[in-house]
């Protein structure tokens, strides 16, 4: 829960006050209704947003459909070409909303109108206020995220793809960061490239770089003390860890 209210999420944070709460949400949920722009669209720029500002719970949230892939590797829209150019129109003006709003330029706003029409404009501009405003409240609020775990997909047939070829597995984006981070921990660390260092910051926030770090060592110091106490098992337990929130 935040430290606000003992409510776990932003909605249940905002129904404090109901009468607000009530007209929020018929605001909010209208922007996934609109026929002007994609609410898939839409979905992508809020995550990008979330990205941007490095927003955990508002990266977990999902507020209309997007493609596994598409979230997976949203951090590198302008690289992946699984992304439209209506996408990649919006997702730039995103970006750049994001960071500076005064910095946006005509050509900007042209690439969305191109596919969009001024109405269009119009609403991601609106959308884009808040996602915007909602991403920093779930920051100021201090709204957990959710802990993933096997409960949340973490079988037996995801672990059997970490192999040597991990990278051309079906794990995730994120997935596979982490376990070239985790490779590049046992092999050199000192060796960490300027490319998988902005790969990481783009998608994991410092928070989670340094949970994620204090984990490696945390797991390569225990594997070492077993093995030179007499070796590792044939078989080794399934073990489950409990992560702070």
């Amino acid at each position: 829960m935040g430290w606000v209210s003992n409510a776990i999420d932003r909605d249940a944070t905002i129904r404090v006050l109901p009468d607000i709460a009530e007209a929020f949400g018929g605001l909010y949920q209208s922007l996934w209704t609109q026929s002007h722009l994609p609410a898939g669209i839409l979905e992508l720029c809020r995550l990008r947003l979330a990205q941007l500002h490095q927003c955990a719970v508002e990266m977990q949230r999902h507020d209309s459909e997007v493609p596994v892939e598409k979230r997976e590797n949203l951090a590198r829209w302008n690289m992946d070409s699984r992304f439209s150019d209506a996408e990649r129109g919006c997702l730039a003006f995103t970006e750049v909303y994001a960071m500076d709003a005064q910095a946006l330029t005509d050509e900007q706003a042209a690439a969305v109108k191109t596919h969009f029409g001024d109405a269009g404009l119009v609403l991601l501009v609106e959308a884009l206020g808040i996602f915007d405003g909602m991403t920093r409240l779930s920051l100021l609020w201090q709204l957990p995220a959710r802990v993933e775990s096997r409960a949340d997909g973490l079988t037996e047939d995801r672990v059997a793809m970490i192999e040597d070829n991990f990278r051309d597995s079906a794990l995730g984006e994120r997935e596979k960061l982490i376990l070239a981070f985790t490779d590049q921990f046992l092999s050199e660390p000192g060796g960490l490239s300027e490319e998988l260092k902005s790969e990481l910051m783009a998608v994991f926030s410092s928070e989670e770089l340094v949970h994620l770090s204090l984990a490696l060592a945390h797991f390569s110091g225990f594997s070492r003390c077993a093995v030179s106490l007499g070796g590792m098992p044939a078989d080794l337990p399934v073990m489950e860890i409990s992560l702070p929130q």
